[in-house]
């Protein structure tokens, strides 16, 4: 610098009085932090008395709690500061601390007033340090980096509680654009879609729906926005996060209305100045005469609350009953959606189903009991086939606790069963058999091919499961044969098995209210959910439910609706592109309330002929050919497939070309879910 009147002469003496004021501000920082800290632990605990002069407990330990929380932020802020101080020393290292860099915007207003971002599409396996080689970088390193992002987000945003640690990098990127905005500003960022429907999407759901106003998620069905890249992306406009209120929740974004918008064309055709104000003025409340879903030739719109959103992602204790509760959210957690299959991706009919089904739709979990089957931890001992008619003499050698009994006549004289363990296969040569009491023994199915009808039939159901509740000491009293059946299965060790060790008594499964109707838990392209005999118990594999509608409740589950809705609600993640749903997905999904079902006498006409029948894939049931283009064909439904959905069309009143939009579109998303996992 040739300037006699410049205070600093070189670039090293402008760096060396940056990292000076920097330093400062640093210190003054972390001072600051500190007395912050000191007030905190002098605020005094007012928690006003009772009528009766007593202190809530519970409310002196919130209070703390949060203090101890506020507390142990500003030590992470302070530690962070500590560490930015501490690279100073490093020539060439000075790191960017927004709220110093950009003083005047943080100092001035508080932050930004809108971050616009496409921040790096990073998986989170490949997600490591940024400025080190990745030859030199080990599986700690990224494990570390990763905490120290989460611990950057937690520092930002006090009300962040958790994130995945397989979150893809660009869900740490929405977190920190969301702290750097001022109290009103707007956040746009375009991504991958996949937060929208995946596990790890969860947190951030979460903290949106509780803390951010989302103002619109866009996306577009007839053109990729970036044409050569292996993803499909969304853009996501919020508002900023606001703080925690004191009233019914205390999560200030409840009351906002989200839109899902889906464009229909490509986005330099439908995006204008009417077009977006069409979607901005669009905002229908619960009461309004107008339609919820705004549907164009060039978008359609689906506006929600956020407190509807997280409840329909909310979980509840598995032995909590609803009725009991207080209110909304004061148990359990929220467990995720699928906010891009429901609402962006969904078939128009699913909207107009929504639409006609107000009043008419409900969630499963609200009016059956919807549970895990059974999980016996040693199904070799627990399931066994009862073989009692089907052994000959040249058998009786293999009973193992035969006692006095010469024959097999003796045996059924005095109500024993004979039993085969699963342990031994079909093919097994050496294989043993027990006596025991018949009382022990229940029906289990075991396997979505034991359901061929809706109305499972006790001869389809291999084995039996053992089900005894008495003590050793009874056991022993009675002289019972089933005590020699546990001593047989200690000898194999089966009482050391985990879950077997877990329980007061080993082979004790519990008392179980048996369910009237079993859930297949994984589906191909053949969609049915079946009656159940009485005293039937279902393995894991499963899901039991119980309800007191018993045949309007399986009219519903096994109509074309249904099937539509279980495909938007459920996960093909699995391998041959099967559906799964989980316990929680399968409480939360849509279907048809029975009390909004009539004609008793027909209901029991339809089931009576399906349960003559194996019900067959989607296609075969609706009369589609799944090699041809879906649309391209009249649906033809078997005849009583027709009567069980007119039931259900009936009682939606949907139109003609509405039942025809149904069976269109369930076929696609099987065809769909398919071809994708053959692709592969």
């Amino acid at each position: 610098n040739s300037d006699p009147t410049a205070k600093f002469k070189t670039e090293e003496a402008i760096l060396h009085e940056e990292l000076r004021v920097f330093d400062q501000i640093l210190g003054e920082s972390i001072v600051e932090l500190q007395k912050g800290k000191q007030k905190l632990e002098q605020i005094p605990l007012n928690i006003q008395p009772d009528l009766y002069g007593e202190v809530d407990a519970t409310k002196l330990t919130e209070e703390r709690e949060k203090i101890e929380h506020k507390k142990r932020k500003i030590e992470e802020e302070i530690e962070r500061l500590r560490e930015i101080r501490g690279s100073l020393a490093e020539p060439g290292k000075k790191p960017l601390v927004w709220d110093i860099d950009f003083a005047e915007i943080f100092g001035d207003k508080g932050g930004f007033d809108i971050v616009i971002g496409n921040p790096p599409y990073v998986r989170q396996e490949k997600i490591a340090p940024p400025n080190r080689l990745r030859n030199e970088i080990s599986g700690e390193d990224k494990r570390q980096y990763k905490e120290k992002l989460v611990r950057s987000v937690k520092t930002h945003l006090l009300s962040v509680k958790n994130i995945d640690r397989k979150s893809d990098y660009y869900v740490y990127f929405y977190f920190h654009g969301l702290s750097l905005l001022n109290e009103k500003g707007v956040f746009c960022f375009i991504t991958s879609n996949s937060w929208l429907d995946v596990g790890y999407g969860r947190d951030l759901q979460e903290f949106l729906l509780k803390y951010v106003p989302i103002k619109a998620i866009y996306d577009n069905q007839a053109k990729r926005s970036f044409e050569h890249a292996d993803v499909n992306t969304i853009i996501a406009l919020f508002g900023a996060p606001q703080e925690e209120q004191r009233g019914q929740y205390k999560w200030p974004a409840l009351s906002n209305t989200a839109k899902f918008v889906m464009f229909k064309k490509p986005f330099e055709e439908v995006l204008n100045s009417e077009n977006l104000i069409e979607i901005e003025m669009h905002s229908p409340d619960e009461a309004s005469l107008f339609p919820r879903v705004l549907n164009t030739p060039e978008f359609r719109v689906y506006p929600i609350k956020q407190e509807n959103l997280l409840e329909e992602g909310w979980e509840y204790p598995e032995d909590q009953d609803r009725s009991l509760l207080k209110g909304k959210f004061e148990s359990g957690r929220y467990v995720g959606n699928k906010w891009g299959g429901k609402y962006l991706r969904a078939p128009d009919i699913f909207f107009t189903i929504l639409e006609k089904g107000k009043g008419k739709l409900v969630r499963l979990g609200d009016i059956a009991e919807v549970r895990f089957g059974i999980k016996t931890g040693a199904n070799e001992f627990f399931y066994v086939e009862d073989v009692t008619e089907r052994i000959g003499r040249t058998e009786l050698p293999r009973i193992q606790n035969q006692r006095h009994f010469r024959s097999l006549e003796e045996i059924a004289k005095a109500g024993l069963r004979v039993i085969r363990p699963s342990k031994f296969g079909k093919n097994t040569k050496d294989y043993l058999l027990f006596l025991v009491e018949a009382e022990y023994l229940k029906p289990v199915i075991k396997s979505p091919r034991e359901l061929k009808t809706i109305v499972v039939r006790e001869d389809d159901l291999k084995y039996r499961v053992i089900m005894c509740h008495k003590s050793g000491e009874e056991l022993r009293k009675e002289k019972a044969f089933i005590l020699d059946y546990i001593r047989w299965g200690e000898k194999q060790a089966y009482h050391k098995r985990p879950t077997c060790a877990g329980r007061p008594r080993w082979w004790d499964l519990g008392i179980r209210e048996c369910p009237n109707i079993v859930w297949v838990k994984s589906t191909d392209d053949t969609h049915r959910q079946g009656l159940l005999p009485p005293n039937t118990l279902v393995d894991q594999r499963l899901y039991e439910v119980y309800s007191q509608s018993l045949q309007k409740l399986i009219i519903a589950l096994n109509s074309s609706v249904f099937s539509l809705l279980k495909e938007l609600e459920g996960r093909a993640n699995l391998g041959e592109g099967v559906l799964d749903t989980a316990v929680y997905e399968a409480k939360r999904v849509e279907v048809l309330d029975p009390e909004a079902i009539n004609g008793d006498q027909e209901l029991l006409n339809v089931i009576e002929q399906l349960s003559t029948r194996s019900i067959l894939s989607i296609f075969s049931e609706l009369g589609l050919d799944q090699t041809r283009p879906i649309r391209e064909q009249e649906p033809n439904p078997l005849p009583d497939r027709k009567a069980l959905d007119n039931i259900v069309f009936n009682a939606l009143d949907l139109t003609q070309e509405e039942r025809k939009e149904v069976y269109w579109s369930v076929a696609e998303l099987v065809k769909n879910r398919l071809e994708k996992a053959r692709s592969v």
